[in-house]
């Protein structure tokens, strides 16, 4: 049984929300409700009708209500609420259930029925009663609803119109559209195709004529069941009827085969664009291949391969193919498309395009208007009932204005912002429709005529009284006027567009059609568009500002002067686009826009102001709302109905006259409420922008014409004083101006004012000029709103400011703007910087603000689901391009800065400069100002700064004597300077009397190295000149100067390793590369990346991108994944990017311009000519070194076919040294011979060591570079073909030269000085390997050779390291080296086995490719190579084995780094003792401390150094070397000390740590296996497995200690941080060392007591001082603070800790005494710096509570308190915390996050600054109730053989109640140590021990139990106490004496005397004693040894 509480609850929303009508009715006690709905026409469905009488007749006294219509009933009412309405309308019949059906049926009566029957009949129509019953009507079936008669009629006139519409195609629904907007249904259907007189006839039909052809619209189509037609619904809709005529007629001849294909056609992605494609398919029906049948991937896989018979191939086969792969894969390929009318795909042919595009034939073309049948008047105004309100308005007093409502932003993004103007926008769009409001609105368009709408109604909004709006520094810096204090700025929108550059498709200038390239697509191109975007910005009316007065600026007001009239009237004559005339208008009419004979008619004899009135209204109809009556109706469709053509026109009649002061009391505007009820937005805002548009297009129209008039009569009569011009304001022209762009208004007045009071224009932007940055507010005193300073100067400011408030709470807001010329444009930038918040300089905050925003995720998934992925991308290249441009270009404006203000105060100090020093700093001057036209400009590539050493005349008058030098030489040795230079500056030998032949040079010339070409192009001048200079250089300074390089330039030359290079000019193989290229240009991509297969010995590959991090992060890697696994790197470039098809096909491009067959052929062999010219001149210079001669083999391209050491791609030789066949690899070679630029002599001018090499590893000589043959530092590993080729040739090398025969290499090899074991290979596995990869043939022992090749390297190179490191070392060099040869055999091993599992493609083939298998293939021989990786690394460990530094490990480390600091220091004193003999003797020469050796070696360093005064040691070398010094004494210090003190180990849950001192580790025991997560947190912070020890280690020192503090899997069970446990270790170390000799100082004990006098919070409890006594006792001491817990528990831990002392104490209370107990204060609190506070940092409440936060006061501190005023609120607080502060006021501004605590009558409330208001928060204010350990603790700490343990005053059964379990005993027996595995502390074993318990015991007056609190409340008499009272006389109560009782019987038998035990039990409880502690002690002893 349900109440009718229930049934109201069911259909409580609808009730409320009156969206229904409910039903509720009685069944017996029970109530029941059911909703029912109305028709569009109001009446009830057949279904609800049948309901209701079911309901009715059940209970007649139901009702039917509605939440909406109903009285008793509302939206705002609660269930109670709505349950009493109920009721009260069924108990008085209110809206009873039969009166609601009669009011909503629309059944028919009989007599209605009869009636409808005859005039079916007279008008030869067939009539069926079922519509009228509530029945579905079939005409196939006879069910008696007719009469026989009246079916056979309907079959007959059925079967008609089929006939006729046999030759249907399609039909379309011809709509009116005022009449479908206002409801009405009528259109009419017309069948395609069809005649213009059918088409007029359906128009007529729905009232289209040539007086409306807006209204006309298509609304639908048709299409014959039997011929359906899927065309895309909207594009029909949108179409012409001439279109749609003709694609008919098209159709009609179409087969239904065709038919269905369209429809496939069409439903496929992407479809067709338009009806003309459409069209066009009719012309191309053999474009697409249909498929009907099929519908699935399934369904074309069973096509292709069973019924096309496409496939040829055994049944058998067939049936184990998976059809549903196999047809997704067919689709793919083909790219074609599932549909509802079966497949399709296309069939190759080509698209040929006859109609898209072109007009429709003349025979299809039918679409015009009919005409009306009566030609009504012309169009006129005709709202006289408003011309009669507007009269009685005359005399009613004007509104008073507005005041002035600032938007206040809340937000500080600036996307934010704009949002929310726009939404208050759209606000006050909505409430702009009232009289007096529209009014204003157009008073301000008056004004603002210019500006957009967006704007003039913001402005309007805002401020309706303004005139003259400026920004800020406008209004100060240009016209001396400020902005008064207080006055709120007008917000209004700005345009901030922004550009990007962006992939677009390419457009034929001249077609303006896509340009398609070779492969059939679009060519693309990377464009740079431009992005609208918008910033909110503030401005000031000219009544907000005060100084300097403005020129007046006012347009004079018409008062009716006759000449003045006819000037106005005159130029509304040229305003108006049509004429102008007066006739006698009947009616009440002033005028009217004649449509059709274009023209304005204005009634004759009206007053002048009426007739301006009434001709500007008319001249807003003509330009507003002409049309062309023939024009088609798509021209038509937008038109506005002809009540928005009125207020439009009446609207701009109103702004202009309000601009020129015409009279407008008597305009009124009460309709626009309801003309703009029901429109949408949109349209509101559409038809306002288009008044003002019109507004202000004839306001200039206006005052340009006036101008013109008044300008010809100047020129007629020059006596005439001119009449001042109509000067108004306008906004300056900004782009696109329109409704989709506000515009922004100019920040300078002088774009409002006349033009003989406008300032000069503004120059061009001076390219010159250093960026400024101007301060527009400041919370900081330093810095004033408007000051403007220097960028240089603004950067170090900020950065003091920032640093000096970082050490103050709260923070300093400043907002800042820079102006500045950024590529050759004048640009703006604004930003805010908090100082405080440690951001540093002004750029450093501007880097990283946006550096924080670049890749923040939060950011990116906020503008991702807010304004979409354009607005990301679009964000992402603004924020890279400031940090990778901007900042960069603001950080080298400071450089440049910095050398100006040195080189000018070096000028401007006054001191003596030398000539050079002048000549410097001048020329830094001009340096300066030419970089900075280079930067503004965009130029970041500046030339090098001058340097001192430039402008020394002394070296460079050296300079000039080495060159006259060296032309005398030459001419006594008989030769020219060019002779002279190559012949190595020294003069030809001669022999016998006669001059030999001249030798070779031993220094060519470089112009005689040049082609000869190139040398014919220089004069013999040019190059006597530049060889001079070089030779001058280098033997002057070793080196060109920057003079020489640039003359060297200044010829088309660069300088490289001795020789000129042409800049720019490719060589031969270069060109030989692009002329091989330009073959494979028309290759697919895939075939072209096949052909750079084969140059790696592949068949095919694919391109593969990989993302990649760090300082590339956002990029990615592109290479090319070959069949055998390796991998090419090709390039790299943006993550974007990197996935296009450009991108990707122009680095394949490059890629085969390298890597061809060809090409690769012909680069061998030009390199191995030059190579093998070059060995004889290597070999020359190795024998007179000493050193072994090579024999150049071959030239090999590395193919990657190892995949292992990397250098796939790069050229290399082979040769044999002594007889051993080497590979030789340098970055230098492998480029040289790619371009084909290998010289045939050594480039290198002079010998020298290969890097990373000692001299004496050296062996042989390689472009004039020391290598050795031993090391694999310049080799790769020779593969088995390789060393095929390099013994062929050198085979073939010594055939031609038998003397110079090398022997064998086998026989030449040298023995290992190392033996080591060899470790099997698998043969077989190498064998299958290759098998699987490859056709030829493997040839035995080739994986061992390969195998033992790497080991025999590794053995070369531990003989080597042991032949450098001490002896001690060795063994630990033979262990790694026996671990590489051991895990390389089965690395090896294991890639066989790999490598063997899955054949490659091209073994195996496409057909049932296992394409999982080899991805699991590449999967594993992936980890296989980082495990080959990794072991390689062993190499690297035997290589710096002994090598590095001192290790903590080694037992001797602290001599040997005494031995180190004991050289550093003597080094230290010889330098500062050079030092101090060179600034006595002016020079190093017979300096004592130095060698002759190294006076020399000093004397050069010195004369070559940059610094004009150069000191043989400089500051830094004496500074680095003290440093050291100091590093190596704390580290001595720290060895010392951890030898000394030690580490102490830790318990955890799950094992232990221990500090192993023996072997140097901290070493981690887990009692199982770590989780996986664990173990990569163990190695993550440097700990790895030791098999060997069975525990996770890692060098025992403070970092490993550190590290363990961020491992919350083995954090100490006492809740320290392992770094505590060893400071507490180490404290008791030094306690226990430490002598005792002062006596110690009485240590009290602190207890929080409950104050019994207290009612208030704040001083609930007090803290009392005990000092215990020797007797158990305590002493009471001081009570020392009264207060809350929180704060006597504060106190207590700090008085324990030593922190305070008990004067300091008292001191504290006394001060929180002074203030008045109750008096009322508010405290503001803010939230503490630090990162554990950013998440609830200017958080609104709702997101923290969303986010699971909490206010929580622990986070807060305390900022300020102040007395709280009567009258002082929430909002003044705030008010006064951000505009005025109080100067003893620390913090921030008063911002969101905050907290404000209110102390009004004794009553404490917390408030939290929201978003908008507060927020109350009593969780602030809540104390926290749970008894946790942390909060009674005592201050003491216990020690343990397991770690060190606060104590806490709780008992053992507190702690089990809270989660705490026993986990051991003290050694004492004294405490329990309880912890809950994360956690542990110390509690009292027994109550007596504890001091606080003597406590009690001493100061109570009664026996309670131990509670923690002194009670000293009367004890509870006894019985015997009470009867002895009696007994004396006194009076006791029945209840002491029942309290006595009860007292009584709970002590029980506790009172009686104990009995002492006897001497036997004593005794025997000694020796138990005795047997515990006995016990104890082997307990401890265990422990120690598992700790």
């Amino acid at each position: 049984m349900a109440s009718l509480r229930d049934a109201v609850k069911v259909y409580q929303d609808e009730l409320q929300a009156g969206i229904a009508w409910i039903a509720f009715w009685r069944e017996g006690r029970s109530w029941s409700s059911d909703y029912i709905y109305l028709e569009m026409d109001d009446t009830l469905t057949p279904e609800d009708r049948s309901r209701l009488q079911e309901i009715q007749q059940a209970d007649p006294a139901a009702v039917v209500l509605n939440g909406y219509y109903c009285g008793y009933l509302g939206e705002d009412m609660n269930l109670a609420e709505l349950t009493a309405g109920v009721r009260r309308h069924y108990e008085n019949g209110y809206n009873n259930i039969a009166d609601f059906i009669e009011a909503h049926d629309d059944t028919l009566s009989p007599e209605q029925i009869e009636e409808a029957r005859a005039a079916a009949h007279a008008a030869g129509l067939p009539f069926s009663e079922k519509p009228y019953r509530d029945g579905d009507f079939d005409p196939y079936v006879f069910d008696g609803s007719m009469s026989a008669e009246d079916y056979e009629l309907m079959h007959l006139m059925m079967n008609e119109e089929r006939s006729e519409r046999l030759s249907e195609v399609f039909s379309i629904l011809i709509d009116n559209r005022s009449r479908f907007e206002a409801g009405e249904l009528s259109s009419a259907w017309l069948t395609l195709p069809t005649t213009a007189e059918q088409l007029h006839a359906a128009m007529q039909s729905v009232g289209i004529t040539a007086d409306n052809p807006q209204d006309f619209f298509i609304n639908g189509y048709s299409y014959p069941i039997d011929k359906p037609l899927a065309l895309p619904y909207d594009m029909v809709c949108a179409a012409g009827i001439d279109e749609l005529n003709f694609l008919a007629a098209r159709l009609e001849a179409l087969a239904p085969a065709d038919l269905d294909e369209l429809n496939a056609a069409a439903q496929r992605r992407p479809g067709f664009d338009n009806i003309g494609q459409i069209i066009d398919y009719t012309y191309n029906l053999d474009f697409f291949v249909h498929i009907p049948e099929v519908q699935t991937v399934r369904d074309l896989g069973d096509y292709y391969l069973n019924k096309s018979g496409m496939v040829d191939m055994p049944e058998d086969w067939k049936r184990d193919i998976d059809l549903t792969a196999f047809g997704r894969n067919a689709a793919q390929h083909e790219r074609g498309s599932f549909t509802p009318y079966g497949y399709i795909v296309e069939s190759g042919d080509k698209w040929e395009r006859h109609y898209e595009g072109r007009d429709v034939p003349e025979e299809y073309r039918i679409m015009s208007y009919p005409q009306p049948p009566v030609r009504p008047d012309p169009e006129k105004a005709d709202f006289d009932a408003i011309t009669t309100r507007q009269a009685a308005t005359l005399t009613a007093e004007p509104p008073q204005p507005r005041p002035a409502v600032p938007i206040v932003l809340t937000s500080e993004k600036p996307a934010e912002k704009l949002k929310e103007i726009t939404d208050r926008l759209e606000q006050g769009i909505t409430e702009l429709f009232d009289s007096e409001r529209y009014k204003e609105y157009l008073r301000v368009m008056s004004r603002f005529h210019n500006y957009s709408f967006n704007n003039t109604l913001l402005i309007a909004m805002q401020k309706p009284d303004a005139s003259l709006v400026a920004g800020f520094s406008s209004w100060k810096n240009t016209h001396g006027r400020n902005v008064k204090r207080g006055e709120k700025g007008i917000k209004i929108l700005a345009p901030s567009p922004y550009k990007i550059r962006r992939e677009m498709e390419k457009i034929d200038p001249q077609t303006q059609q896509p340009v398609i390239g070779k492969d059939g697509k679009p060519v693309t191109e990377e464009r740079e568009i431009t992005i609208p975007a918008y910033k909110v910005v503030s401005v000031f009316d000219v009544s907000q500002t005060e100084g300097r007065e403005l020129p007046d600026i006012a347009v004079d007001e018409l008062a009716g002067d006759v000449d003045r009239y006819k000037d106005f009237f005159a130029a509304l004559e040229q305003t108006s686009p049509v004429p102008i005339g007066f006739e006698n208008i009947e009616g009440n009419s002033h005028g009217y826009y004649h449509l059709e004979e274009k023209r304005i008619a204005i009634q004759e004899g009206m007053s002048e102001l009426q007739t301006l009135k009434t001709a500007i209204h008319e001249i807003a109809h003509a330009k507003l709302h002409d049309i062309d009556l023939n024009a088609p109706k798509e021209d038509l469709a937008d038109r506005p109905d002809r009540r928005t053509r009125e207020v439009q026109a009446e609207s701009v009649a109103y702004t202009v006259c309000q601009h020129y002061g015409l009279d407008t009391s008597d305009y009124s505007f009460g309709y626009v409420a309801g003309w703009s009820s029901g429109r949408e937005l949109s349209e509101l805002k559409s038809s306002l922008e288009t008044i003002r548009r019109a507004a202000a297009e004839i306001i200039d129209s206006i005052d340009a014409n006036i101008a013109e008039l008044q300008q010809a009569r100047e020129q007629t009569n020059q006596q005439e004083q001119p009449q001042p011009g109509f000067e108004q304001w306008s906004e300056p022209a900004a782009p696109d101006n329109g409704p989709d762009n506000p515009g922004e208004p100019s920040d300078d007045v002088a774009a409002y004012l006349p033009e003989q009071d406008k300032p000069p224009q503004e120059a061009a932007p001076d390219l010159a000029a250093e960026p400024t940055v101007t301060i527009i507010w400041s919370e900081s005193a330093e810095l004033q709103e408007g000051e403007t300073m220097p960028l240089s100067r603004a950067n170090t400011l900020f950065a003091s400011l920032d640093e000096a408030q970082f050490a103050s709470p709260g923070y300093d807001k400043t907002k800042f703007a820079i102006d500045c010329v950024f590529d050759g444009e004048a640009d703006h930038y604004e930003g805010r910087q908090d100082f405080g918040d440690g951001d540093g300089s002004l750029i450093d905050h501007i880097e990283k603000y946006h550096a924080h925003y670049e890749n923040n995720a939060d950011w990116e998934n906020h503008l991702l689901h807010t304004e979409g992925k354009e607005a990301l991308e679009a964000d992402k290249e603004y924020r890279a391009m400031l940090l990778h441009e901007f900042i960069p270009y603001l950080k080298l404006h400071c450089a440049l800065s910095e050398m100006e203000q040195a080189a000018t105060a070096a000028l401007q100090s006054g001191e003596s400069l030398t000539q050079p020093e002048t000549a410097y700093h001048t020329a830094v001057q001009a340096y300066v100002a030419e970089c900075r036209g280079k930067l503004n400009s965009g130029d970041y590539e500046l030339p090098p700064a001058p340097r001192l050493a430039d402008f020394d005349p002394e070296l460079q008058a050296y300079k000039e004597h080495v060159r006259e030098e060296i032309a005398q030489e030459a001419a006594a040795a008989g030769m020219t300077v060019e002779e002279y230079a190559a012949n190595g500056y020294e003069p030809y030998p001669a022999a016998g009397g006669q001059q030999q032949e001249q030798p070779a040079a031993s220094e060519t010339p470089v112009f005689d190295k040049l082609p000869p070409e190139q040398q014919q192009e220089l004069s013999g001048e040019v190059k006597a000149t530049l060889q001079m200079l070089i030779d001058a250089d280098l033997q002057a300074t070793g080196e060109l100067t920057s003079e020489t390089l640039e003359a060297i330039a200044t010829q088309g030359y660069s300088y490289r390793d001795g020789n000129l290079v042409r800049q720019d000019t490719p060589t031969e193989l270069q060109k030989k590369a692009a002329e091989i290229a330009q073959k494979y240009e028309s290759l697919p991509m895939q075939d072209r990346i096949g052909i750079i297969a084969q140059t790696f010995g592949c068949t095919s590959g694919k391109i593969e991108t990989s993302p990649c991090s760090g300082k590339w992060r956002g990029t990615s890697d592109i290479s090319i994944r070959f069949d055998n696994g390796a991998s090419l790197g090709i390039g790299n470039d943006l993550t974007p990017k990197a996935k296009t098809a450009k991108v990707q096909n122009e680095l394949v491009n490059a890629t085969l311009l390298r890597y061809n067959p060809e090409i690769v052929a012909a680069a061998k062999e030009a390199a191995l000519a030059a190579l093998r010219a070059r060995e004889v001149k290597d070999n020359e210079i190795a024998a007179q070194k000493g050193l072994k001669p090579y024999t150049l083999l071959n030239v090999e391209l590395h193919d990657g076919a190892d995949s292992k050491s990397g250098y796939m791609g790069w050229y290399y030789v082979t040769l044999v040294v002594d007889g051993k066949i080497h590979s030789h690899l340098e970055t230098g070679l492998a480029y040289d011979i790619a371009g084909g630029k290998v010289s045939e002599t050594p480039s290198k001018r002079s010998y020298y060591t290969a890097g990373a090499l000692k001299e004496a590893e050296v062996d042989y000589v390689f472009n004039n570079v020391g290598f050795s043959s031993t090391s694999d530092l310049y080799s790769l590993p020779i593969s088995a073909e390789v060393r095929e080729r390099a013994e062929k040739a050198l085979a073939e090398r010594s055939a031609a030269h038998p003397a110079a025969e090398t022997p064998a290499p086998e026989q030449a090899a040298a023995k290992p000085e190392t033996a080591v074991p060899y470790y099997p290979i698998n043969e077989d596995a190498a064998r299958r390997a290759k098998e699987a990869m490859s056709f030829d043939s493997y040839k035995p022992g080739r994986a061992t050779a390969e195998y033992r090749h790497y080991v025999d390297k590794a053995v070369e190179l531990a003989a080597r390291q042991k032949r450098r490191v001490d002896p001690s070392f060795h063994a630990k060099i033979d262990g790694l080296l026996d671990t590489y040869a051991r895990k390389l055999a089965a690395n090896m091993n294991h890639g066989y086995e790999i490598a063997a599992r899955v054949p490659s493609i091209m073994i195996a083939g496409g057909s049932n490719f296992p394409v999982r298998k080899k991805q699991k293939q590449l999967a594993a021989d992936e980890k296989n190579m980082q495990e080959f990786s990794e072991i390689q690394g062993l190499l690297s460990k035997i290589r710096s084995t002994g090598m590095g530094g001192i290790s903590a490990d080694d037992p001797n480390a602290i001599s040997k780094l005494q031995s180190k600091l004991a050289k550093r220091e003597a080094l230290q004193e010889t330098m500062k003792a050079v030092n101090a003999y060179y600034r006595k003797h002016k020079t190093v020469d017979g300096c004592p401390h130095l060698t002759p050796e190294q006076i020399e070696k000093m004397k050069a360093s010195m004369s070559g150094d940059w610094r004009a005064n150069p000191k043989p040691f400089e500051s830094y070398q004496l500074s680095n070397n003290n440093a050291e010094i100091r590093r190596l004494k704390e580290r001595i210090a720290a060895l010392t000390r951890q030898r000394e003190i030690g580490y102490v180990g830790w318990e955890f849950d799950g094992g232990k740590v221990e500090a192993n001192a023996a072997d140097n580790r901290l070493q981690i025991f887990f009692d199982g296996k770590p989780e996986a997560d664990t173990r990569e947190k163990l190695k993550e912070y440097g700990f790895r497995w030791s098999p060997s020890a069975g525990a996770w280690q890692r060098q025992l020192n403070d970092n490993a200690i550190r590290a363990a503090d961020y491992l919350a899997c083995i954090a100490p069970l006492t809740g320290e941080r392992p770094t505590e446990v060893q400071k507490w270790a180490r404290r008791e170390a030094a306690a226990q060392d430490a002598p005792r000799e002062k006596a110690a100082a009485p240590e009290y004990v602190y207890k929080m007591e409950a104050n019994p006098r207290s009612e208030s919070e704040n001083d609930r409890f007090f803290l009392q001082a005990y000092l215990p006594q020797g007797d158990g006792t305590a002493q009471i001491g001081d009570v020392l603070y009264i207060g809350t817990a929180e704060k006597c528990r504060e106190i207590m831990v700090q008085l324990a800790a030593g922190e305070l002392t008990q004067g300091e104490v008292k001191e504290l209370y006394a001060r929180a005494q002074e203030a008045e107990p109750d008096k009322e204060t508010f405290s503001i609190y803010q939230l503490k710096r630090g990162d554990e506070t950013r998440d609830f940092r200017f958080e609104p409440y709702d997101r923290l509570q969303a986010t699971g936060l909490a206010v929580d006061p622990a986070n807060y501190d305390l900022i300020y308190t102040a007395p709280l005023a009567p009258d002082m609120s929430l909002d003044d607080i705030f008010t006064r915390f951000n505009i005025d502060h109080p100067a003893d006021f620390k913090g921030h501004s008063l911002s969101v996050s905050d907290v404000v605590v209110l102390h009004q009558a004794g009553q404490d409330t917390a408030h939290y600054v929201d978003s908008v208001g507060y927020q109350q928060v009593p969780e602030f204010l809540r104390e926290q109730q749970e008894l946790t350990p942390d909060a009674r603790m005592t201050g003491e700490q216990v020690r343990t053989p397991r770690g060190s343990f606060h104590v806490t005053d709780m008992t053992r059964e507190q702690m089990e109640a809270a989660g705490y379990g026993f986990h051991h005993q003290s050694e004492d027996g004294k405490y329990f140590i309880m912890g809950n595995g994360t956690r542990a502390f110390a509690v009292a074993a027994t109550q007596p021990e504890s001091h606080l318990k003597h406590i009690e015991d001493a100061v109570e007056q009664n026996d309670n139990s131990f509670d923690g609190i002194i009670n000293n409340t009367p004890p509870t008499p006894t019985v015997d106490e009470l009867e002895a009272k009696a007994l004396s006389g006194e009076q006791i109560s029945l209840a002491d004496l029942a309290e006595a009782i009860k007292a009584d019987e709970k002590r029980g038998g506790k009172d009686k005397p104990e009995k002492k035990p006897s001497i036997r039990a004593q005794l025997k409880a000694d020796k138990e004693r005795a047997a515990q502690r006995k016990t104890a002690a082997k307990a401890k002893s265990q422990d120690l040894e598992r700790s």
